[in-house]
């Protein structure tokens, strides 16, 4: 699916679906998402950087101009931290050939705060660096939530944001947002009956 395509199926889920961050081909896919938990992933790259780096992977089926943008306080509060670059010692995992992808217990991160691990290497030719994303991370690790992820909508008696900004490149596609906005606030609830926070659209 495209990006609107996406950022309009979040507003209808009324959450942020966790993932893995699946990455490669054939028999080389694996989670680039450590320990047992799926997570939502963030930044807290500027606007214009995060604009800058679009242009940048020239490849919207990576990284493209829409987001949802969560005060960092609010986000931090409902769990999320940054995430993990790197170890200070050799990254090491436990079991290579089933799921999900562990680090080793020899890593020095539990299994809780696995799914921070980002895998950086400076020093070899072919350099692993993400630190530019200024990443940050969350995972349902006390499984408090009924739905797959992040709920920012849903109502819920453990999560709420105060602000929440939706970014699309065009006046058009702004309006379509607000259209749909406003038929979650006359619909009162998702697909499943779950209520949506009225007073958050």
């Amino acid at each position: 699916a495209n990006a609107l395509d996406v950022l309009l199926r979040i507003l209808d889920d009324g959450h942020i679906r966790c993932g893995w961050s699946v990455r490669g081909s054939g028999r080389k896919r694996r989670p680039t998402i450590y320990g047992p938990r799926a997570a939502c992933c963030f930044t807290e790259m500027p606007l214009y950087a995060l604009l800058d780096y679009t242009r940048a992977r020239g490849d919207s089926a990576l990284v493209d101009r829409y987001g949802i943008a969560l005060l960092k306080r609010e986000l931090f509060a409902a769990g999320a931290r940054p995430v993990i670059y790197g170890l200070s010692h050799q990254h090491r995992e436990s079991n290579t050939k089933c799921w999900p992808r562990m680090l080793h217990d020899s890593c020095g991160i539990s299994e809780r705060e696995q799914y921070r691990y980002v895998a950086m290497n400076l020093k070899n030719e072919y350099p692993i660096d993400w630190s530019h994303e200024r990443e940050w991370r969350w995972a349902d690790c006390e499984d408090k939530f009924d739905c797959p992820g992040l709920p920012v909508w849903l109502k819920n008696q453990f999560i709420s944001f105060s602000k929440i900004i939706l970014i699309v490149p065009t006046s058009i596609e702004a309006e379509r947002l607000l259209d749909k906005l406003k038929l979650m606030r006359d619909a009162k609830t998702d697909g499943y009956d779950n209520p949506y926070q009225k007073e958050l659209i």
